[in-house]
């Protein structure tokens, strides 16, 4: 399971089968339940560290054809709305709710990878919905980069 380390050598190659990437899924619905509920509190406490300026991810919707994820950058820590509000986007946040007002970081070049920070609209994500956080964008020419490292990061969690 997983992949072997780089340059790795096993002693006991000769007597064990190759390395294979597996899917652990829950027996059955209450199990697949309290498994979302899990991911749910991790994304929460991930969400929890974010301060102003701090890029993160989200998982993109199953329709979104233009993005296999989202990129953000957080205006200032997670918040608790005060009362239900509707961020430009269209995206509502019920009273009580944990949120990050963000700017979507939209495609500056997408045959260079590269985005730019959408400052015209403020955006409410739910705290849940905060799949990686403290991504390292490089600066470029032209906007924002994800390096090759972040970016398996940021796949393999909003996948």
């Amino acid at each position: 399971m997983g992949a072997a380390p780089e340059g790795a050598q096993c002693e006991n190659a000769p007597w064990t089968d190759d390395w294979y990437h597996t899917t652990i899924v829950p027996a059955n619905d209450e199990a697949r339940e309290v498994a979302e509920e899990l991911e749910q509190q991790d994304h929460h406490l991930t969400a929890e560290t974010l301060q102003a300026l701090t890029f993160f991810a989200l998982p993109a919707a199953a329709d979104d054809d233009e993005h296999e994820f989202w990129l953000a950058q957080a205006m200032s820590p997670m918040q608790c709305a005060v009362e239900s509000m509707e961020d430009t986007s269209g995206n509502i946040i019920h009273e009580g709710c944990n949120y990050i007002p963000c700017h979507y970081l939209e495609w500056a070049n997408r045959a260079k990878g590269t985005y730019k920070v959408e400052t015209a609209s403020v955006n409410y994500v739910d705290s849940h919905l905060v799949c990686v956080g403290h991504l390292q964008l490089e600066k470029v020419m032209g906007g924002w980069k994800l390096p090759g490292d972040e970016m398996e990061r940021v796949i393999h969690a909003t996948s």
